[in-house]
């Protein structure tokens, strides 16, 4: 079963934006003409003074059926020096459930930077009715990317962290709060989700990294570990 692509990426340093152009095709050569699929993207980055913006567009059509389409909207702004970041990102998706639903999740968020080795963070994400999932392989879940990963419809996620870096060693702590009020008919769980992080740079060309996660919802409670070693020639 042999795959083809194809693809263009055009880039505009304009005074308005940078903005980046995408285009790319496959073809299996099994399915022919009905196994071609086509994904087409629009970025757009804006930044002046203390301000940060970037815009999204994403179009991918897998064979005949209709597109699939994500939207997405960030925007940041440094305070007190830089040392306080606020974010905002706004997302929104359609065709990639069943029925062609809209989802949508958005997210709200601050920094503080309390010196040069150690920060705080803290943030809201709030999922829509039809949740969101753009199947994005960075956001599997721990079984499959290591990270929590996206959450069910509905779903509120309270997430409080900080991060200390000492010479070639790093760490990193965030407790994941998550609730959801439900349909009013089936009672869901509240769900705590502790994430740590340790990594270790052993030179310019090698970092090892160990990340442990406990995932409690309810009586239930799920523990994950994994390991990763980079090493770059």
């Amino acid at each position: 079963n042999r795959t083809t692509w194809d693809g263009m990426t055009f880039g505009l340093n304009l005074d308005m934006a940078d903005v980046t152009f995408g285009y790319a095709s496959s073809t299996d050569s099994i399915s022919g003409e009905n196994g071609s699929n086509s994904q087409m993207w629009l970025n757009a980055a804006k930044g002046e003074g203390d301000w940060n913006a970037n815009l999204l567009y994403l179009s991918t059509t897998l064979g005949d059926a209709d597109a699939m389409t994500a939207m997405g909207l960030d925007l940041s702004y440094a305070m007190m020096g830089g040392d306080l970041n606020l974010n905002v990102s706004y997302n929104t998706a359609s065709g990639y459930a069943a029925e062609d639903m809209d989802m949508d999740m958005t997210m709200l968020g601050a920094t503080y930077n309390v010196n040069e080795e150690m920060s705080i963070s803290a943030s809201q994400t709030t999922y829509g009715e039809n949740g969101f999932n753009v199947g994005s392989a960075s956001m599997g879940g721990y079984n499959n990317s290591g990270s929590l990963g996206y959450l069910g419809a509905n779903d509120v996620n309270m997430a409080i962290g900080g991060a200390y870096a000492m010479g070639d060693f790093n760490l990193g702590v965030t407790m994941n709060m998550i609730t959801n009020e439900g349909d009013g008919v089936t009672e869901v769980e509240d769900r705590d989700v502790m994430d740590i992080s340790l990594g270790y740079t052993m030179s310019a060309n090698a970092n090892l990294s160990l990340s442990m996660a406990t995932d409690t919802e309810g009586d239930a409670e799920t523990n994950y570990m994994r390991v990763t070693l980079n090493i770059m020639p």
